[in-house]
């Protein structure tokens, strides 16, 4: 709906991240941004033309987002602050909660120097970096001038980068020779097809089973910010071709978390017949480094995308399955690691011989 409007008015809208936030560095927010679309909440404002860092716009780096759920609007800062009970404080003089489409138009035409839309079921569709007299400082200090990393730690997602200079957006890519970003002199790059990230985060968040599962990869719930976030939801949705996000989808594969030894839950979704559920014990994993915690449940997806092979074959097909997608060290490093701490259920000969197969 607020597309249109967006249109009509020649802007664009994002999500401005600042240096210092306790939710997390500048790669963990934007990891989280994107792989929560179809959960998170934003706020944004309208990027126009002739818009310049700091006064229509705070922060150097940020996410263009298009086909938002906008649940309040504001043509200036509306104050706002969402409550752990889900309730929202604003200025009621000024926003409007559930905004109809008079309310968004509003706010955009009749913004004070920036406006506010609080949003979810968003999707990403760039990343930008202020080019600006104002901005480009306040861009290159959030990723202290590490361009390589910043790259490194956004390519998959698989969005394209732009600059922002006035309120333009110029579309650029990564030269590594420079280790900085150039303006992109060909529109007619060849360019692999593949699956939207958008696409990818939609389907696996509505195949997390419980709200604790949730909490336990994204940790959004207010409520439970004192659980440590197993830090692998990112990482587990780019290790995943896009055949297996089809998979995940028509085969019916949900993760679930518990809380080992035992522990209750409510499953959030409509979960179909003959559904496969791939359960993990939370306090488990945190005993595995960051990389094995994403090998082991690679290895459950495998046992799940080969439900017809068991014993010796299906092990070996779940271990291919983490392997080929970039975990075997990982893997072969769990296995080890539970012999040593669990030799009564480990210390048998297939657990060897799949190390030996990991090589």
């Amino acid at each position: 709906m607020i597309d249109t409007i967006l249109d009509k008015y020649n802007c664009f809208m994002a999500h401005c991240f600042v240096m210092d936030n306790p939710k997390g560095n500048i790669y963990q927010r934007i990891s989280h941004a994107i792989t929560n679309a179809p959960t998170n909440e934003l706020c944004t404002s309208t990027i126009h033309k002739g818009d310049i860092t700091f006064t229509n716009y705070f922060g150097g780096i940020g996410l263009i987002i298009n086909q938002p759920n906008v649940v309040f609007s504001s043509p200036e800062d509306g104050g706002t602050y969402r409550l752990e009970d889900g309730s929202l404080i604003y200025n009621d003089e000024i926003g409007t909660e559930d905004p109809s489409l008079k309310d968004l138009e509003h706010a955009i035409k009749n913004r004070n120097k920036y406006n506010e839309f609080r949003i979810i079921s968003y999707r990403a569709i760039g990343l930008f970096l202020t080019s600006d007299s104002q901005g480009w400082p306040i861009a290159t200090q959030t990723i202290r001038n590490d361009f390589g990393t910043f790259f490194e730690n956004t390519i998959g997602f698989n969005l394209p980068y732009y600059f922002l200079d006035k309120g333009q957006l110029i579309e650029v890519e990564f030269d590594n020779d420079l280790g900085s970003f150039v303006n992109i002199k060909s529109k007619n790059l060849k360019k692999v097809s593949t699956m939207d990230i958008n696409d990818k985060a939609l389907i696996m968040s509505s195949h997390l089973l419980t709200n604790m599962t949730v909490v336990t990869l994204q940790n959004q719930n207010p409520q439970f910010l004192k659980i440590e976030p197993l830090r692998i939801y990112k990482e587990l949705i780019l290790s995943l071709r896009d055949e297996d996000f089809i998979g995940i989808k028509e085969n019916k594969i949900f993760l679930n978390a518990f809380f080992g030894p035992a522990s209750n839950a409510i499953i959030k979704v409509e979960l179909p017949v003959n559904s496969k559920i791939i359960t993990f014990d939370y306090n488990q994993l945190l005993k595995y480094t960051h990389e094995e915690r994403i090998a082991v449940i690679l290895h459950e997806y495998g046992h799940a995308f080969n439900p017809s092979k068991k014993n010796a074959e299906g092990e070996f097909a779940a271990d291919d399955f983490a392997i080929e997608r970039g975990y075997g060290k990982a893997l072969k490093e769990s296995l080890q690691k539970n012999i040593k701490q669990n030799p009564k259920e480990y210390d048998k000969e297939i657990t060897h011989q799949r190390i030996a197969r990991i090589g």
